[in-house]
């Protein structure tokens, strides 16, 4: 007999009428007020329901369900730990049966996606996997040089590839230099924008804090003080506290040009009036580009007499992730080169080879310290290899 449910007026009477049914011995499983159907229901009227068994019926139950049955809370002393290797080995195993399952019958759009999938994650796994079942040294290497993506992963097979079937140890100079060379293959560089013609237009834009302002003041300040070229400073940064006063103290001491833009129509207007051999921008950081915006300009083709250079500045610490989402948020407003900055301030300066791998856009500036304008420089294939994978203890060459 399954539990049935009595109504009444009140519980006695709910109670009563499962007896009736039931026997004496009923036993109540469970209470509740509902809801008369109609238009009593509606005016709020109720009855008590109670769910019920018969005595015999609930002591078969109880009896069958056993819940203190030795065997049920038993459990060993010691739980047994799977192995990491065979359990990597068996979800790899599980993934492609899978995707060899959903193969068998693509849709025709779908099956280079799946294709690419397939390969990705086998090399993923041959990367992370050597032979005997543990990540190689090669591999380990790569990681404390903080290199991610696919330069992790060309420095990674250069270096299996130069141990070959040796079984002496390379020493760690030879290891560099392997790397070295497979980085070579992943950077690119471009001329520092001072050592351009003139007139010329210099915007700094990328993301708050990576050190825009600075790199703005260093550029103005070489032009000024060492190549005797005359500068407008642009302040556009009017969402940051202070920004703006930051800027003018800068162009104060340079004794400079010093202009500020809320928008890119006034911007315009400053750089067609300029008549200096640099207007350098100093940009607010937000990739958006509302009509109204500053970055409209940028977002815009060049319409003025000067060229225009748009550096796109990234921390040195960038990992491969960001240096991709920051790429793709600012690629709207245009960016000709790369500026990698902070680079004193990691040991792992792998943002070099991440953003240039990212973006695809060359490093052109290379900024290393927080003096003005000490620490800056143009960027050649050999200073950032030095960063990178210094030779010596004694550091890169600037």
């Amino acid at each position: 007999m399954t539990p049935q449910t009595f109504r009444g007026k009140t519980q006695d009477e709910a109670h009563e009428r499962a007896e009736k049914a039931l026997g004496e011995g009923a036993v109540v499983l469970a209470t509740r007020r509902v809801r008369k159907k109609g238009l009593a229901g509606v005016l709020g009227a109720s009855d008590i329901e109670v769910t019920a068994v018969g005595a015999e019926e609930e002591t078969m139950t109880t009896s069958k369900q056993q819940p203190f049955a030795p065997e049920v809370y038993r459990k060993p002393a010691v739980e047994a730990q799977p192995d990491p290797v065979a359990l990597l080995r068996s979800e790899f195993r599980i993934e492609m049966r899978a995707m060899k399952n959903a193969i068998a019958k693509p849709p025709v759009t779908a099956l280079p996606e799946l294709v690419a999938e397939m390969v990705a994650l086998r090399r993923a796994f041959e990367e992370q996997m050597s032979p005997s079942g543990k990540r190689d040294r090669f591999s380990a290497f790569v990681q404390e040089m903080g290199l991610e993506g696919a330069p992790a992963n060309a420095a990674a097979k250069a270096l299996r590839k130069r141990q070959g079937d040796s079984k002496e140890r390379a020493a760690e100079v030879d290891l560099l230099e392997c790397v070295r060379d497979a980085l070579a293959d992943h950077l690119r560089v471009s001329a520092f924008p001072l050592s351009r013609a003139v007139p010329r237009i210099i915007a700094v834009v990328g993301p708050s804090g990576v050190g825009k302002t600075t790199t703005v003041a260093k550029l103005a300040a070489r032009a000024v003080l060492e190549m005797d070229l005359t500068v407008t400073l642009v302040a556009c940064d009017t969402f940051r506290v202070g920004a703006v006063d930051q800027l003018a103290r800068y162009a104060s001491a340079l004794d400079t040009r010093f202009r500020v833009a809320k928008t890119h129509a006034e911007l315009a207007r400053i750089v067609d009036e300029s008549e200096t051999d640099l207007v350098i921008i100093d940009t607010s950081g937000q990739p958006d580009i509302s009509p109204d915006g500053i970055e409209q300009y940028f977002a815009q083709p060049n319409t003025s007499n000067r060229e225009r250079d748009v550096l796109l500045c990234m921390n040195a610490s960038t990992r491969i992730h960001d240096a991709k989402h920051i790429a793709k948020l600012y690629a709207g407003l245009h960016p000709t080169s790369l500026a990698i900055t902070k680079i004193d301030e990691t040991p792992s300066p792998a943002g070099l080879v991440h953003a240039t791998a990212a973006s695809g856009l060359p490093v052109s500036t290379l900024c290393f310290g927080p003096r003005v304008p000490e620490d800056i420089g143009n960027a050649t294939m050999g200073a950032m290899l030095d960063h990178l994978a210094p030779l010596k203890s004694g550091g890169a060459r600037r």
